[in-house]
């Protein structure tokens, strides 16, 4: 029996990638947080905050993943995502015969699953991670808001998505149905949210942004995009930094 336990732990030590592709700076965040940047052999970007280690190469841009390096990368791991990896870029890796995990971060606990996943994969321990996801959650969520994801065009994040798992989170209910919309001014004030929550650095300077203020004044609410848009163990910092304001 314990010379089987030994086998079986010895077996699973070779089962672990040990050149991870990963086609998007989301999954790049969330492995270095649980250090596991040596794994990454290569990635997309773009690399804006992401620190990452020179012997990671670059496999262009998230949209638009080179196939060609990451055959040349010779990853024994492929991870990639339901929004971000173009269709046709994963259906031409699975003819590949790559191992390949698709992630699809709907809310919170895909986040937290995905990070639990390379847990078990790498025989990591990830407790205090895992610990925050599990208690970051405020007790009330009584202020209406739209979360607004871009200016020009408005996009706003509709209940479906992890960001409006994230306002809930900090203490906000979404008035968005669906998924990601494209919203006019007029209907953002038909709303009648009590908060517009506007992730995006320096906005001040957008013609959209401008008149929003015109209106909702003090009742928009800044976030840094780096924390609120990326589905990565990054937005703790996000929740956390919009739940300081909600008082």
């Amino acid at each position: 029996m314990i010379l089987f336990i030994a086998l079986t732990f010895i077996s699973s030590l070779f089962c672990q990638p040990s050149r991870i592709a990963a086609l998007s700076p989301a999954i790049v965040t969330t492995l270095i947080d649980i250090g596991l940047e040596d794994k990454i052999a290569c990635a997309a970007g773009p690399f804006d905050n992401i620190k990452l280690s020179k012997k990671t190469q670059s496999l262009g841009m998230y949209h638009k993943p080179n196939i060609e390096l990451i055959i040349k990368c010779k990853p024994d791991l492929i991870i990639s995502t339901f929004a971000g990896t173009p269709p046709a870029i994963h259906k031409k890796l699975e003819k590949l015969n790559y191992n390949i995990m698709l992630e699809k971060p709907d809310n919170l606990d895909s986040i937290k699953d995905f990070i639990l996943k390379m847990s078990k994969l790498f025989n990591i321990k990830t407790p205090s991670v895992i610990k925050d996801f599990d208690n970051i959650c405020v007790d009330k969520t009584n202020k209406t808001a739209l979360m607004i994801v871009g200016l020009s065009p408005i996009f706003a994040a509709g209940k479906t998505t992890f960001v409006s798992d994230a306002i809930r989170c900090a203490g906000y209910k979404n008035l968005l149905d669906g998924g990601y919309k494209r919203l006019s001014i007029e209907k953002i004030i038909s709303l009648n949210p009590e908060f517009l929550i506007v992730a995006m650095n320096k906005p001040d300077s957008v013609r959209e942004y401008k008149m929003l203020k015109e209106v909702f004044k003090d009742r928009i609410l800044v976030v840094d995009p780096t924390y609120m848009l990326e589905p990565s163990s990054r937005i703790l910092k996000g929740i956390k930094e919009l739940s300081s304001l909600n008082k």
